[in-house]
């Protein structure tokens, strides 16, 4: 067990010229925002290192190690680690090679967890049974280490296997680009997205929506601010309810179901100037697409590009993307914007497709 900033140094400076390590973290995440990190595991072509975070306060070591561009970080459904390494250090691992991504696109299943993979590649049984386990507490107990081992110790096997194939198949730029689709949601201090969460604010209209999005940014904030979950600042349904009304009293504030006797008392302020609506613009969201003709024939043009590329169907089909390609064929225009990455060129192309059988 690594857990003196001594050992962490010594460890990071051994590990300095591998090629290419695998990590995972255990944490909790009930109370906070922000997941509290327990464990930090780290396996090389040799063995694997546990790393006890609550007896370390001095990260410049692995921090370096995480942005060596010449180390391959190797993780499985890496966006939660990545988010505790930056609330943790401050930065972003570098040359990330994803292996549920990798799986995806070499044409396994959609976000295939961790030990069907590894029975999957290896035919090896892995249990499950300490993902949910305290991992603050201590001594860990010798399951829970095993545990945490079994995470990282056939991680750098797997990704041999998938690497080949995606180097084969020229895949490298999804798996690229799905890493910094997570980074750069991450980084996103705007919020702009924040409002998807709120299923049923397209019924709302003018400035009921403009309310709600800036309520549903407003939340964003305070809860990192005050690392609270959603619900500890206001549920959704709370958010829907500020919006539609609109004036709010003080005292009313209190009686609105989802929204915290806390939140009420400290916020009432700031809730009720964002319901304003001096500097505010009315707008609209399109209406939830309904599968017709045109639906469907943007869905089977981007299943078969999907299987001419050997990647899951899933990987391809984003929601939004997916209705924003709708919109542009029933309105005539160009694909917007916000289809981007290495999606955008496959989207451009069932565009075209669709248009042209419609024709």
């Amino acid at each position: 067990m690594i857990d003196t900033n001594s050992d962490l140094l010594a460890l990071c400076q051994s590990l300095e010229k591998s090629p290419a390590l695998a990590l995972d973290t255990e944490f909790i995440r009930v109370r906070t925002f922000f997941p509290k990190p327990g464990l930090i595991q780290i396996a090389d072509q040799s063995q694997v290192y546990l790393v006890d975070p609550l007896g370390i306060d001095e990260w410049a070591p692995f921090k370096q190690l995480l942005v060596n561009p010449d180390v391959v970080k190797v993780l499985h459904a890496c966006d939660e680690d990545i988010e505790l390494f930056y609330h943790l250090m401050g930065v972003f691992p570098v040359n990330v090679f994803d292996t549920q991504v990798a799986a995806a696109c070499c044409g396994m299943d959609f976000s295939m967890g961790y030990q069907r993979l590894v029975k999957s590649v290896l035919d090896l049984d892995l249990p499950k049974t300490h993902s949910r386990s305290d991992w603050m507490q201590r001594p860990l107990s010798p399951e829970q280490l095993t545990y945490a081992a079994d995470d990282v110790d056939h991680l750098l096997e797997i990704y041999t296997f998938l690497k080949s194939k995606i180097d084969d198949g020229g895949l490298q730029n999804i798996v690229a680009g799905e890493y910094q689709q997570v980074v750069d949601n991450l980084q996103d201090r705007e919020f702009g997205n924040a409002i998807n969460r709120l299923k049923m604010a397209w019924k709302l209209n003018g400035y009921q929506l403009a309310r709600v999005r800036a309520l549903s940014v407003w939340r964003e904030r305070s809860m990192r601010a005050k690392d609270l979950p959603r619900n500890r600042i206001a549920s959704n349904d709370a958010l829907m309810q500020l919006a539609k009304h609109g004036n709010w009293s003080k005292s009313q504030l209190f009686d609105i179901e989802g929204l915290p006797e806390q939140t009420a008392r400290s916020c009432a302020d700031d809730l009720i100037a964002l319901l304003s609506v001096e500097y505010l613009q009315e707008e609209r969201l399109p209406k939830p697409v309904k599968a017709d003709r045109i639906l469907n024939l943007i869905k089977s043009t981007l299943v078969d590009y999907a299987q001419r590329m050997g990647i899951a169907e899933q990987l391809l089909m984003k929601k939004p993307y997916t209705e924003a390609t709708y919109w542009a064929v029933k309105s005539k225009s160009s694909l917007p914007e916000q289809v981007s990455g290495w999606r955008r060129g496959v989207y451009l192309e069932a565009l075209d497709a669709v248009i042209s059988e419609l024709s």
